[in-house]
């Protein structure tokens, strides 16, 4: 082929994929006007259609300080909750001994007593818990205690990684207050 040939085909490529590209966008500034335009009612065509806005009221001062308090403890509920649920057996129970510090004493030396006996499994096996919401179900500040339920996603994985259950579960945690620090004081998944 002459490089006369190759400049022709070069000009007529190019002008095409200019061609192609203009034609694309006016396709796109279509469409998106399409979807930009307001949406009419059946009843009044042409109009536009009435959205009732819901303005909360403003939170109280007693709202706010009710916020403050629950708060930290949320936080750590989300915390223990995503540690403590999530476990493989190559990790030497790992998850429990992170969580150790956020445990009431009782608690801790019963997961303590569990954990010099346990032994894991040699066939694969995790679980990856995820905290989908948060709810306290009670708490008094002043007697330092509290209860409550986190709703979970979990996978299990057994064997392979190709293996994988999606759970949803709930975990409720007691917490007591110990040296004016929340402690987690039980667990119970549901």
């Amino acid at each position: 082929m002459t490089r006369r040939k190759i400049g022709f085909l070069s000009i007529v490529v190019f002008l095409f994929l200019l061609l192609a590209g203009w034609i694309g966008g006016r396709q796109l500034n279509r469409r998106t006007r399409e979807l930009v335009r307001p949406s009419t009612s059946d009843s009044s065509e042409g109009k536009l259609e009435e959205k009732s806005v819901q303005v909360l009221p403003p939170l109280s001062e007693q709202d706010i300080q009710k916020m403050e308090i629950q708060a930290p403890l949320q936080a750590l509920a989300k915390t223990f909750a995503e540690r403590y649920g999530s476990y493989s057996n190559e990790s030497a129970f790992a998850n429990l001994t992170d969580v150790l510090p956020l445990m009431s004493q009782r608690f801790r030396a019963e997961t303590e007593k569990m954990l010099a006996t346990s032994i894991p499994s040699t066939a694969f096996y995790g679980v990856t818990t995820r905290v989908l919401a948060v709810s306290i179900e009670t708490m008094d500040d002043s007697s330092g205690i509290a209860q409550t339920s986190i709703h979970t996603q979990r996978e299990e994985t057994t064997g392979t990684v190709q293996n994988v259950v999606t759970i949803y579960q709930i975990l409720t945690l007691d917490f007591v207050k110990e040296n004016s620090t929340w402690k987690v004081d039980r667990a119970r998944w549901q």
